[in-house]
């Protein structure tokens, strides 16, 4: 997944979209229990997903359902995700 994205990522930047819009991040797939990647694209409608498990492009709030970002790599900086875990 991760090679996908990149390859979504390079494909955009050469079709003109700016490389500081776009972010590689690795998240974890609540619903299989698995880590993930996919490409987050800024737009002027707001923060969309580039998933290689789906044909459709998800706008970030319903991605945040399935996903829970740990790190975001993008030409701005490099971001690391908190959340809180299971306590117990």
């Amino acid at each position: 997944c991760e090679d996908i994205a990149l390859v979504k990522m390079w494909l955009l930047r050469a079709a003109g979209v700016p490389q500081d819009a776009m972010q590689l991040v690795l998240a974890r797939d609540a619903r299989r229990q698995l880590d993930h990647a996919f490409l987050s694209v800024q737009t002027e409608s707001g923060v969309l997903v580039l998933d290689n498990l789906t044909d459709e492009i998800e706008p970030e709030r319903l991605a945040a359902r399935r996903y829970q970002p740990m790190v975001s790599l993008g030409t701005a900086g490099t971001w690391i995700h908190g959340y809180r875990g299971r306590q117990g």
